[in-house]
């Protein structure tokens, strides 16, 4: 169990992020990756939304979609943060993929 004020700055915490996702402004290939990363937490996903969303979305038309991959995803996140919301899922990914980067 959290103490008050613990749950309380948690409480804050998602807040801000959850707001930083709602008013992130898509406007190129990367705010998009980084803005469907925020949304699902998982590249595979992400890849299969740039995908869907190819035809429709102007800053995709003219992108090779031959590499756009996981590793081409990966890299974004991974990518010197463009904005606070970058900043979180940077860190978080770093964070997330920890025990497997100290396997090698």
């Amino acid at each position: 169990m959290w103490s008050y004020d613990k749950a309380k700055r948690e409480f804050d915490s998602l807040r801000n992020y959850i707001t930083l996702i709602e008013e992130y402004q898509v406007n190129s290939l990367e705010t998009f990756i980084i803005h469907r990363y925020a949304i699902y937490n998982s590249i595979s996903k992400v890849l299969k939304s740039v995908r869907e969303e190819q035809e429709t979305l102007k800053f995709l038309i003219d992108i090779d979609m031959d590499k756009i991959n996981h590793n081409f995803i990966k890299n974004t996140v991974l990518s010197s943060p463009r904005d606070p919301l970058h900043e979180i899922l940077r860190k978080g990914y770093q964070i997330k993929t920890r025990p497997q980067r100290r396997n090698r």
